[in-house]
């Protein structure tokens, strides 16, 4: 690997071994090289179809996220060069030539940026932020922002790339780093120029200019990450000896690599201070950022870390949990230690604290709710939108671990984002507006803290085996509700075979359910936004197929020939298997609160570091209820009349409808999918899914006049002597 720095700025100062300049020209070489691929497909797409027949078709995905990965990179850059060049009070510029780079690559990200499919063909709120954002970084840097403001203005538009057009911002491994299949690497690769001990000094390196780069030097890192390390073995240095790897070496050998290099700069005596310092005694003290080591060491949280962040968050959580003040030297110690982490396998490395995940989250999202409400104060309401938007998406990733604890906390949080974000988006004019903001954001500021402290505190046994046991009964006992009715019904009605159809729906449902939350969680690394996209998606489906059925079974309550239905088209329906239509409504029900059933149960299992008993406990015993309650309703529910029993299950599967309906909605609402229009004063009622937004209401409002005109189509209009009725139409959609 020859050397790393490079000659951008060789004409105003001399590139040497360590020195700041060096790690400064390397970033903008990476830069000049991005730049250079964003010019070749801006050229290509120039030409048109002249250069490919396929050219109408337009580019493929991969090559849209690839695109969009540039722009990303390319603003990570201008960040970097901006923090060179504007001091953090900001207001002046303190170095020229960083703050001119700076502006270049944000120029040429916008250039680029301008080439992507538009935004409004991309999925959810996200891609729709993207250009307000990235407007809004152009007028930070300009104007000479803070620098922390552009940093964060730079994270925001490249999460709007990654969920809008796909942007890879940094391709993780297939599996953890290895620093021990590194060192193999930069042994047969790498010593050659930058010496056995990363000094720059090895024997090819004579001669070589600029020279290699010194990778002990901790001037070199303090202010880089892994990630800008893989940038540079992926993409080389334009006019140094130092090529881009990307086509030798795979996604993982490249990150092995990165997780060698970065132990070079640290001695074994400091790795060693830095492990006891964050391990403490492991039992009767344990040292208040172990809990943390894991996020702090492993991809893709770590990558965009720089050693400066890390020792700040360190200092930060130590002084929260001890009052006391972590030394300099003692924090580096312990960034030592998470970087030698970060190549070491995962056998090797502390367990998460999964309360101090989940609260670092809620801060996360606190911190960006305060972000809106500034915004929105001063008159930016699109970015304080966007804001509140990402304050939300941060609290998303903590909910589901919140709701297994404090489901009725988790649910008054949801309302208050939702007033949070009505002020901030359009405040009003003048000090009211301004006052009105502050105490929808101290309202939201209380209710985090109260959830911060629920998800941090310790979690006994029995408060996990209770937990457990209303999950399940919770999540279960709508799902039951209606399965009870649908395989009462089959009895009824003389067509127990079919509850075999019932059955397997119901064991897709919940098979399904495994590999959704799976593959969401492991596979696609959905963002809680997409969670709520299928969330709702799902829910409205069930909604048609439940009020469908509704409606068939309360058509059938004023028959008089319902003998003779029976005995002929329902029996043809059914027996030709029509049961089917039954099948996806159990299905349906279960699957809408199978896969969230899971992550809740994810989350507790994470709880649960010492024994899972009481998890697995509460979820026996939860079971065991809703078995019982299932018997109840197979026991007695063939004792109904028919015509109750009709009525009572068409007026179970309706209200399952509404609800279905008004929480569908919410969800969508809460992904950004759909907007949201507030009615002050309306009621919030869990139970039956209402919400107080005009679009929750309205899409409850309309099954409402559906369920009214079934109504008096069933008993309302009067029959024609000798005509056949409405209801002997016959459930068609079941025989198919």
């Amino acid at each position: 690997m020859p050397g790393v720095r490079g000659g951008a700025r060789a004409g105003r100062e001399r590139v040497g071994p360590g020195s700041r300049a060096g790690h400064l020209a390397a970033r903008a070489l990476v830069a000049g090289c991005l730049a250079g691929m964003v010019a070749a497909p801006a050229s290509a797409a120039a030409q048109g179809t002249r250069s490919s027949p396929a050219a109408g078709a337009g580019p493929s995905p991969a090559q849209v996220a690839e695109r969009a990965g540039r722009v990303a990179s390319l603003l990570e850059l201008a960040a970097g060069e901006y923090a060179l060049g504007v001091p953090a009070e900001g207001g002046h510029v303190s170095a020229p030539p960083e703050y001119a780079e700076a502006r270049q690559f944000v120029a040429q990200a916008a250039d680029l940026f301008a080439g992507l499919p538009p935004a409004s063909r991309q999925p959810g709120a996200e891609a729709m932020a993207a250009r307000p954002r990235l407007d809004s970084l152009r007028r930070a840097v300009e104007s000479r922002a803070p620098p922390a403001e552009v940093r964060e203005l730079a994270a925001r538009t490249a999460r709007s790339l990654a969920s809008g057009w796909g942007a890879v911002l940094v391709p993780s491994p297939p599996s953890r780093p290895s620093a021990a299949r590194g060192a193999a690497l930069y042994r047969a690769d790498c010593a050659a120029c930058h010496g056995s001990s990363g000094e720059g000094d090895g024997p090819a390196a004579a001669g070589i200019e600029p020279p290699p780069a010194d990778f002990t030097a901790a001037a070199r890192a303090i202010d880089g990450t892994p990630a800008r390390d893989f940038q540079v073995l992926t993409l080389g240095v334009p006019g140094t000896r130092m090529q881009g790897r990307g086509d030798e070496l795979s996604v993982q050998q490249r990150w092995d690599l990165v997780a060698y290099i970065q132990t070079l700069r640290f001695g074994a005596s400091q790795v060693a201070e830095g492990a006891a310092l964050a391990l403490g005694d492991g039992v009767d003290s344990p040292s208040p950022v172990s809990g943390r080591l894991r996020a702090w060491s492993s991809l893709p949280a770590a990558a965009r870390v720089s050693d400066r962040d890390l020792q700040g968050r360190v200092q930060e959580r130590w002084l929260s949990a001890t009052g006391d003040t972590l030394s300099t030297p003692q924090a580096r110690a312990v960034v030592a230690y998470a970087r030698d982490l970060l190549g070491t396998p995962a056998s090797g490395v502390p367990a998460a604290d999964p309360g101090a995940e989940l609260g670092a989250r809620i801060e996360r999202a606190d911190s960006l709710a305060g972000e809106a409400a500034r915004l929105g104060s001063s008159g930016n309401a699109a970015g304080a939108r966007a804001a509140a938007l990402d304050a939300y998406m941060a609290f998303e990733g903590a909910e589901t671990g919140l709701r297994s604890r404090a489901p009725d906390l988790t649910n008054r949080i949801e309302a208050a984002f939702g007033s949070f974000r009505d002020e901030v988006s359009s405040p009003e004019p003048g000090e009211g507006g301004a006052r009105r903001i502050e105490a929808a954001r101290a309202g939201l500021h209380g209710l985090l803290g109260r959830a911060g402290e629920v998800v941090r505190s310790p979690v006994t046994a029995w408060s996990l085996a209770t937990q457990s046991f209303f999950v399940i009964l919770r999540e279960g006992f709508e799902a039951i509700l209606i399965i009870g009715a649908i395989l009462t019904f089959l009895a009824r009605t003389g067509h127990e075979r079919r509850r075999r159809d019932v059955h397997l729906g119901v064991g897709a449902a919940v098979l399904a359910s495994f590999l959704t939350a799976w593959g969401l969680q492991e596979v696609l690394s959905v963002t809680p936004a997409s969670q709520d996209v299928l969330e709702g998606a799902t829910m409205l489906v069930a909604v048609a197929v439940l009020f469908s059925v509704s409606y068939w079974l309360l058509s059938r309550m004023e028959s008089d020939r319902w003998q003779a239905y029976l005995h002929s088209r329902m029996r043809r329906a059914l027996g030709t298997g029509g049961g089917m239509a039954l099948a996806g409504v159990a299905f349906l029900a279960v699957y809408r609160e199978g896969f969230e059933t899971v992550l809740f149960y994810k989350a507790l299992f994470g709880f649960s570091t010492g024994s899972t008993v009481p998890v697995a406990g509460g979820f026996v015993a939860g079971c065991m209820a809703l078995a019982a309650i299932y018997f109840a309703f197979n026991r007695f529910g063939v004792r109904i009349p028919m015509r109750p029993f009709f009525g009572v299950t068409s007026g179970v599967l309706y209200y399952m409808a509404v609800v279905f309906a008004g929480n569908g909605v919410h969800e969508l609402q809460e992904a950004g999918v759909i907007g949201s229009t507030r009615l002050a004063g309306a009621p919030r009622i869990e139970l039956l899914g209402v919400y107080p937004t005009v679009e929750s209401l309205v899409a409850q409002g309309l099954l409402l006049g559906l369920l009214l005109g079934a109504l008096w189509r069933t008993f309302g209009r009067k029959r024609v002597a000798g005509a056949p009725e409405p209801a002997d139409a016959g459930p068609e959609h079941l025989s198919r």
